[in-house]
């Protein structure tokens, strides 16, 4: 047998026999750590992070006078101000005008010259003519069985929720 360096450390390639097999022992072992460690993990997860420092009550005294004051506008709202000469409040009030006229584009530009357009072009046109329905793929036969059954099924089904709706207006 024989150790072939390869530059992944956790692939060992053995050579025996005229034949080369991969191995990779390290990854089994740590597969089964990894699998272990994940558990804890996710338990750890699913377990609600506490808050640093005392906690709110929220139906104190305290908390419903500051709940009005917010809602009086007699106090503004906790954190830190924004300052609607900055950059970024700029840059966002700029983005918004675009957004509002239309003016943002993203992507890639069309090309109405291009094989693609003109084809959807042609469709739409002939989707015009026929009343906004256009038609692709193979016509339906409306005399096959297929669809000789499909409406007989239909017919079936209409007649008896028409049933249905007669019965229970005979009950009131």
């Amino acid at each position: 047998m024989k150790d072939i360096p390869t530059k992944n450390p956790n692939v060992q390639i053995v050579m025996n026999k005229g034949q080369i097999k991969a191995a990779a022992p390290k990854a089994a072992i740590e597969q089964q750590n990894v699998a272990v460690e994940s558990n804890v993990e996710q338990a750890a997860a699913e377990t609600p992070k506490r808050k640093p420092g005392r906690p709110v009550e929220p139906t104190s005294k305290r908390q419903a006078e500051l709940k009005a004051k917010l809602e009086s506008g007699e106090q503004k709202k906790p954190g830190r101000p924004v300052d609607p000469n900055s950059a970024r409040q700029q840059r966002l009030a700029e983005m918004e005008l675009k957004r509002e006229n239309g003016e943002i584009k993203r992507g890639r530009p069309v090309d109405p010259t291009s094989e693609r357009q003109k084809r959807l072009a042609e469709m739409e046109a002939r989707r015009q003519d026929n009343g906004g329905v256009l038609r692709r793929g193979r016509p339906v036969d409306p005399n096959s069985v297929r669809q000789l059954t499909i409406r007989a099924a239909a017919e079936r089904e209409l007649q008896r929720l028409l049933a249905a709706e007669s019965e229970a207006k005979a009950k009131k």
